[in-house]
């Protein structure tokens, strides 16, 4: 699920740089969408707010 992005992000968990990233709205509609990524290694799942 999503784009998978090389050397753009780093998994914080095994510091794998293949991430799977699309973008979230979590919040209000008059806040910025949120990042959503998955390590394509360990699984792990993380956010980025911008």
């Amino acid at each position: 699920r999503g784009i998978l992005y090389e050397d753009s992000y780093i998994c914080p968990k095994c510091d794998c740089k293949k991430i799977f990233v699309w973008m979230q709205q979590t919040r209000s509609s008059d806040e910025p969408e949120t990042k959503m990524c998955t390590c394509s290694e360990c699984g792990h799942k993380f956010r980025e707010y911008q």
